[in-house]
């Protein structure tokens, strides 16, 4: 293999790698589910066993949150509860939902909630970097924890403090955080497809000028909820010098960045970066195609983008406004010159500053 096309796969699978967490959430260790104490009175222990502490009951019809997970997938018989009490319940003494209406049906009686039962849950993630959680719901108050981005919480309640909205969790941790930094949604997958066409390009050769206008066409996958988006795409451009014609094709895949988002993000802004495979070729067309007298040179390798732009989004479709700049090295067209001989070798660089007008739709799973 050579080494342009091995440099290329490197540079494919270095971006997939870093925008991997963006587009697949790993498996949820634990889920959140709500159950009804089923008997009289039921006992909390702080241990699954019926010789350990009781910390505190819960009475008939009293709603409870259970956690089910890896780590306690072998209680055999015992749950675990977070809320209102924490600690284990046996398991016999729990209806699901769906149990508490059928036998309350059976009994004559219309479904309800008791007094104790008021409270709603909720599951909710991180949607900074980094949460901080507070002890109460105030900025002035301990901080006694952190949670990382799109870590899963449970959520019981909202309330208000010095004109913030504050939510209560009860697991992983127990504190409050700031409302506005969790979200209900982590966002779907989204596939986009689109073309491109260059409204500018200045070649980044000197004393060459834009010939024809840059054309091109991508799919890309991202997240509606995430700031980062990977997208493979093509792109075609010529430029000139008088009669000295260099045509540039780009395969290109890059990392997209959105840095910020405005009204409700029908608007963003975004920088990206990564890598591409371009095949460049260069001939003199003085005595046009019928008669080739200078032949038709062909380089090729790989090279870096980077750039920016702005994006508008209406209903599934966009409108983007995108600053690229190519990089590579020094293309060769024409053989090298035996000593003493003349010969019609070049050396060019094949990239240029583009100014790309896209439009495309997004598909969501």
């Amino acid at each position: 293999m050579k080494r342009d096309n091995l440099l290329f796969i490197i540079i494919i699978v270095l971006l997939f790698c870093i925008t991997n967490n963006s587009f697949c959430l790993s498996s949820p260790k634990w889920t959140a589910e709500v159950y009804y104490v089923s008997d009289s009175t039921a006992n909390i222990y702080i241990a699954p066993f019926l010789d350990s502490t009781v910390v505190g009951k819960l009475k008939y019809l009293d709603k409870c949150i259970i956690i089910i997970n890896e780590d306690n997938s072998n209680l055999f018989g015992w749950r675990q509860v977070v809320y209102p009490i924490s600690g284990f319940i046996q398991e016999k003494f729990l209806f699901t939902p769906k149990e508490k209406t059928a036998y309350l049906n059976h009994l004559g009686y219309e479904d309800y909630e008791n007094e104790k039962s008021q409270w709603h849950i909720l599951i909710k993630f991180c949607r900074r970097n980094y949460c901080y959680i507070k002890e109460k719901p105030d900025f002035q108050s301990t901080n006694i924890g952190i949670i990382e981005k799109r870590e899963k919480l449970v959520i019981v309640e909202e309330s208000n403090f010095n004109n913030q909205v504050w939510s209560k969790i009860i697991f992983p941790v127990t504190g409050y955080v700031l409302s506005e930094d969790i979200t209900s949604d982590l966002g779907s997958f989204t596939v986009g497809v689109g073309a491109s066409y260059g409204i500018g390009n200045v070649p980044y050769e000197k004393n060459f000028s834009n010939m024809k206008d840059p054309l091109g066409g991508f799919i890309d996958f991202s997240q509606t909820n995430g700031n980062f988006s990977l997208r493979f795409g093509y792109n075609y451009a010529e430029s000139n010098i008088s009669k000295y014609i260099l045509k540039t094709q780009l395969i290109y895949s890059h990392i997209t960045y959105t840095f910020l988002r405005t009204i409700k993000d029908h608007l963003n802004l975004y920088i990206l970066a990564g890598g591409g495979y371009w095949l460049a070729s260069f001939q003199n067309k003085k005595y046009g195609t019928s008669f080739p007298y200078f032949p038709l040179d062909k380089d090729k390798g790989i090279g870096y983008l980077v750039g920016g732009g702005l994006i508008i989004n209406i209903f599934g479709f966009f409108i983007d406004g995108q600053y690229i700049f190519l990089g590579s090295k020094m293309a060769v067209f024409g053989k090298e010159p035996l000593p003493g001989e003349f010969t019609n070798q070049y050396k060019l660089y094949p990239g240029s500053n583009q100014v790309n007008l896209t439009l495309g739709y997004r598909f969501v799973f």
